[in-house]
């Protein structure tokens, strides 16, 4: 696979991830609230898994 065949496997568990994260915390949001979030919730939510995309990358840069 050589070097960048590597380095995407652990990139495309990151991205995989941070998009489940989101789209959970939105069904949360919905199943919780009994209705979809506003702009600025969704933004919210993403903004809240992104502050932790560190820590997420660095977990799945060890697949690499």
């Amino acid at each position: 696979m050589g070097k960048h065949g590597t380095a995407n496997v652990g990139d495309f568990l990151c991205g995989f991830f941070v998009g489940e994260m989101v789209g959970s915390a939105l069904s949360a949001f919905q199943i919780v609230h009994q209705r979809e979030p506003t702009a600025d919730e969704h933004l919210e939510i993403i903004e809240l898994v992104e502050s932790h995309s560190n820590e997420i990358k660095e977990f799945f840069a060890k697949f690499n």
